[in-house]
Parts: structure tokens; C-alpha cells; sequence
């Protein structure tokens, strides 16, 4: 009986050793780890604009084939529409939004309220150029580095400002 016990353990050690066409079959069957495909779609990003009656509004972004488009989420409306041979984009890290978006002295605050912008953590501005538009976006960190990624998938290269 030990006897038996001793071939059995030494086969399945022979097998685990050399490899079964059964195991290599399994292992070559399974699928190999699909590509990481950037979002197309992008919720949560303010539109800065300090000269509108409000200063930033809440929008989202997507990504289609040939251009990027600025979509109000709440009444399905297109802000912007974007094509992407003409973007020149440029990422900035401060706590007021680049020149481009207006004076944040002239955006309007409550009575007696301080400066909309003043005592505020650094953010990531990120500004679309294209043609005579001009577009300024406040994005999070993690949102950034997506939007960076599906931009550069489109050739959209972000410049990053000094």
C-alpha cells in the first residue's frame, strides 16, 4: 500500500515537473490580457468662464471620432464642439485659472465675499485653443491624467505651462 502511495506522489510530481499537454493547452487557451482602452467619456469637469453670469458650470466631455464635444448634463445641450486637428492644449497647476478664462476680480461674488479664487489649493487648468475659441477647463488630478491619455489616442498633444 505505501508502495502505491509513493508511485502516485512521484507521477504527480513528474507531471507538475515536466508539464502536462493537458496543462499547456489550458494555459495557451486562455485569453491574453485586453488592452487598456482610454475613456471617451468624461463627468465632473467645471467650464471656466469668469466673464458669464456664472463662472464655472458643471459639464461633460466626450470624445468622438473627429472631434471633442462640451455637453451640459442637465439640459443635453452642446456647449463647444471641438475638432481635434485644430486643438492646441496647454495644462497649468495654480490656484486661478489661466488669463484666458478672465479676471477672477470680475467674476461675480456675494457682497463683502472674498475673491472667488483667494486662498484656494492649486488646480489643474486645462485650456483648449482652437481657432478663435478659447476654452478653459478645472479638472481633478485623476480625471487629468485620463483626459491626457485619450487626448494624446486622437493626437492631441498637451503642452504643459511654466
Amino acid at each position: 500500500m505505501r508502495l502505491v502511495a509513493v508511485r502516485i506522489a512521484m507521477a504527480v510530481t513528474l507531471a507538475l515537473l515536466c508539464g502536462t499537454p493537458a496543462a499547456a493547452q489550458a494555459a495557451a487557451a486562455q485569453p491574453a490580457p485586453a488592452e487598456k482602452k482610454s475613456p471617451s467619456s468624461f463627468s465632473g469637469i467645471k467650464l471656466v468662464d469668469l466673464h458669464a453670469r456664472k463662472a464655472e458650470q458643471t459639464v461633460s466631455l466626450r470624445l468622438g471620432d473627429d472631434a471633442l464635444t462640451i455637453v451640459d448634463p442637465t439640459s443635453k445641450k452642446q456647449v463647444a464642439t471641438l475638432p481635434y486637428s485644430g486643438i492646441a492644449a496647454t495644462h497649468s497647476v495654480s490656484p486661478a485659472p489661466p488669463v484666458e478664462a478672465g479676471e477672477p476680480a470680475a467674476a461675480a461674488t456675494q457682497p463683502m465675499a472674498p475673491p472667488m479664487y483667494m486662498g484656494k489649493n492649486p488646480r489643474n487648468w486645462l485650456t483648449l485653443k482652437s481657432g478663435s475659441d478659447t476654452i478653459v477647463l478645472r479638472v481633478s488630478e485623476r480625471v487629468y491624467t485620463q483626459l491626457k491619455e485619450s487626448l494624446a489616442s486622437h493626437n492631441v498633444q498637451v503642452q504643459e505651462a511654466k
